[in-house]
């Protein structure tokens, strides 16, 4: 294990940083609520406010009986590829990513692979090498799987990592996993997140890359 800053001090050490894609490195909200309003209006459903952090299958078996389930996950993957407009990159995620090596910083994401893709490019968001989709786990966010699998892509140990996410279910993963965590907080969002630190962006980290490894200093705008 590399030595490391505890988070009381000025700063911490990590040899990767691991993302949630939708709402911590871009902001992809109202196109998803735009299609899964629509979804619902089609499947006739009252649809209950978005859990964000959890897979599309999650959510559809949580709203409809099996018979129905196939054909409303295929109508909702198409609609999320269908509406992305209004998709961007959130503040401050060009500048940190731009701090790190594209070998020490990996994507781990509820959605699918072609979604992920979708929406990357809209944001004109550079894919790094190590991406973890719903495609590569069988347990999605709460479970710590998806971020032990891109530590393990990466070659480094998960308590060697920082993972940065939006929503409480990815904090819970990327604490079950052994990391230290940084909650951002949405403008409307009234959970609370549980974190080593909680920022209001991601203008908020400051990365270096030292011999030691990354440096993270949390409250400076780089």
């Amino acid at each position: 294990m590399m030595a490391r800053c505890h988070p009381d001090g000025d700063a911490l050490y990590v040899a990767a940083v691991l993302f949630d894609l939708d709402g911590t490195l871009i902001d992809s909200l109202a196109a998803t609520e735009k299609a899964w309003n629509r979804w619902a209006i089609e499947f006739d459903i009252d649809m209950p406010p978005i859990v964000h952090g959890v897979t599309a299958k999650h959510r559809v078996d949580q709203l409809l009986p099996p018979p129905s389930r196939e054909r409303a996950l295929l109508r909702i993957d198409e609609l999320e590829l269908e509406i992305l407009d209004g998709i961007a990159l959130t503040e401050g995620s060009t500048a940190l990513l731009s701090r790190i090596p594209r070998q020490q910083w990996a994507i781990v994401t509820s959605c699918s692979p072609q979604l992920a893709s979708a929406r990357m490019r809209a944001a004109t968001l550079a894919p790094p090498p190590t991406i973890v989709t719903a495609a590569d786990v069988v347990h999605s966010k709460p479970s710590p799987e998806g971020y032990l699998a891109a530590a393990a892509a990466l070659g480094v140990d998960p308590a060697d990592c920082l993972v940065i996410e939006d929503a409480p279910a990815g904090l819970h993963a990327g604490s079950a996993a052994g990391c230290w965590t940084i909650g951002v907080t949405q403008p409307n969002s009234h959970d609370e997140l549980d974190a080593t630190y909680v920022v209001g962006s991601l203008g908020q980290i400051r990365a270096t890359s030292e011999p030691r490894g990354i440096r993270i200093n949390v409250g400076t705008r780089g």
